[in-house]
């Protein structure tokens, strides 16, 4: 983890919806109502759990990050949370999994993940950034500001970064071949619920 992003979870989180705006929260109220109620949620790549903050409190959470600090201050939280990486994890039944901003980090297993998820529930929620072909806004693009504050998660490298292509069409065209699907929007940000 090598961007400031990642050293520390509130900068993360504060960061991210300077970044995102006034969708930061809508797309987290949106993740949340497509839950719903009584529902087990496996949350991938869970961060520093914001998604908790918005589930009804009737949902069970459970989540799993490879990212120490993160996972501490989940604990310090008392949040069920699982130290690991997704790929090495044994995943837990779940009536559904979040993969909220972890595809664009993960090429080119991003399909491998989505069979791994479904194996674990038959409804996934993802949520992505938009991005046209490349990275479309110049903050995001630089490459000092991804080193320092981006997405440098020591798995991808700035050129990859620069390939990424998540437009809705293309995360439609991507996630289709798994199941029935509708997509969202939440802001620069694409939400889709995928059911098997």
């Amino acid at each position: 983890m090598n961007s400031l992003l990642y050293q520390n979870p509130l900068l993360y989180e504060r960061l991210l919806s300077v970044l995102h705006g006034k969708s930061w929260k809508k797309r987290y109220e949106l993740m949340a109502k497509l839950v719903g109620k009584n529902k087990k949620v496996l949350d991938l790549g869970c961060g520093s759990c914001v998604l908790v903050k918005y589930l009804d409190q009737s949902c069970e959470y459970i989540g799993i990050e490879a990212n120490t600090k993160f996972v501490r201050y989940a604990q310090e939280k008392n949040l069920n949370i699982i130290h690991g990486d997704i790929f090495e994890v044994d995943f837990p039944k779940a009536d559904i999994v979040v993969i909220s901003d972890i595809l664009h980090h993960i090429i080119p297993k991003q399909e491998q993940l989505i069979k791994k998820a479904l194996e674990s529930a038959s409804v996934l929620i993802i949520c992505e950034p938009k991005h046209g072909k490349g990275i479309c806004n110049w903050i995001s693009s630089n490459k000092l500001f991804f080193k320092l504050f981006g997405d440098n998660d020591g798995i991808n490298r700035y050129e990859e970064m620069m390939a990424w292509e998540y437009s809705e069409s293309a995360l439609r065209e991507f996630l289709s071949q798994f199941g029935k699907m509708e997509t969202h929007r939440a802001g620069n940000s694409i939400i889709a619920r995928l059911v098997i």
